[in-house]
């Protein structure tokens, strides 16, 4: 969808079939502008691929003879940037002039190899976000003609890279109530759209009545600061309910949504300002209890990846 008025019309095509990319790849494509007006004079005529995050702060205002004012305030700050300049001003030519017409400029960009996904919807915040801009730029008191596309980004992350992540692994707690659960997952990495599997063994030796026990994947984000927590599943345990047994042992598989998922990923990096981003999974285990104060949690980290091979 391009910007459209009755002066013009800016569109910006991909070679790609989808905005959606992986670190390293090359984000090609053309520039159409329509000037349906006589004639538009601009400075500059530039593309830019950028890179930010985009986080909430606050910041307080004293004042000496009232009360103190608290502002909200949607930082973005960008990490990654690059810039082509597509036409430019001839030795001592004050401003370009284009006419009423059909113009088009082809753009491509690489992007770095180690860059953090795109982290929630670009608008929202918090935000890892990306996007292409066209400008053509006229002065500092007129409206620049521009358009924006945003992109979706993924960070490789091949598991197959780190012996870790095909690992079996064991987690275990235990309550007040002397309630222990051990947790026994096949592996430690995965890929969307495959099963997580494992067993689970849950000792009672009070034999408190558990009602039902829930596995939930989480999706962890930090930008910044702040934290958001978005549940990709939940999902209740089948023949756990309302069970009083001293001993309860049970194999299990839950699979992830197969659609794209942000890979496990962490980044400090950025133009001058370090952006800290972490993305992480968790699959969390909650055993439900007649007694609240009986309820029992586990959350164990996994790591989602692009690849395994």
């Amino acid at each position: 969808m391009g910007n459209t008025n009755d002066r013009y019309y800016i569109n910006i095509k991909l070679d790609h079939p989808k905005p959606c990319f992986f670190a390293g790849e090359t984000v090609s494509g053309t520039v159409f502008v329509n000037i349906k007006s006589k004639q538009v004079k601009v400075k500059n005529v530039f593309i830019e691929l950028q890179g930010e995050i985009g986080y909430i702060s606050t910041r307080s205002d004293v004042q000496q003879d009232g009360p103190s004012t608290t502002e909200t305030v949607y930082n973005a700050i960008p990490f990654f940037n690059a810039k082509a300049i597509l036409e430019s001003r001839e030795k001592g030519q004050k401003e370009m002039v284009f006419c009423a017409g059909r113009y088009s400029w082809p753009f491509e960009f690489i992007l770095p190899c180690q860059i953090p996904p795109s982290l929630n919807q670009p608008t929202d915040y918090p935000h890892v976000r990306y996007f292409v801009k066209f400008v053509m730029g006229k002065s500092w008191y007129k409206l620049d003609l521009s358009q924006v596309l945003y992109l979706f980004v993924y960070a490789r992350v091949n598991l197959s890279h780190n012996p870790h992540h095909l690992m079996r692994l064991t987690y275990e707690s235990r309550n007040k109530k002397n309630i222990r659960v051990k947790v026994n997952l096949t592996r430690y990495g995965y890929l969307p759209g495959e099963p997580i599997t494992g067993r689970f063994e849950i000792e009672n030796p009070q034999q408190i009545e558990l009602n039902y026990i829930l596995l939930t994947l989480i999706q962890y984000y930090r930008i910044k600061r702040e934290v958001y927590a978005l549940k990709i599943f939940e999902t209740p345990m089948p023949n756990v309910v309302n069970r009083t047994d001293k001993l309860i042992m049970q194999n299990f598989s839950v699979t992830i949504p197969s659609q794209q998922l942000p890979p496990s990923y962490s980044y400090s990096n950025g133009l001058g300002f370090k952006a800290n981003v972490e993305n992480s999974y968790y699959l969390k285990i909650d055993v439900i209890a007649e007694d609240m104060l009986t309820d029992l949690e586990i959350e164990i980290p996994i790591t989602i990846g692009t690849e395994s091979n």
